[in-house]
């Protein structure tokens, strides 16, 4: 994450709402992201991504 420069008002693309996409998505929000995109083939992992 600190590599990717994520701060306060980034957006942020993630591929894969999997376990490790959703550790990045927490960890973005927690650094400040304002948008967060997750892609994924499964709808199932999305709609619970999109509730946490």
């Amino acid at each position: 994450m600190t590599n990717a420069g994520i701060g306060p008002g980034s957006s942020v693309a993630i591929y894969g709402a999997g376990p490790v996409g959703l550790m990045s998505a927490a960890c973005a929000k927690m650094l400040g992201a304002e948008r967060i995109f997750m892609v994924d083939h499964h709808p199932y992992r999305l709609a619970y991504a999109q509730k946490t």
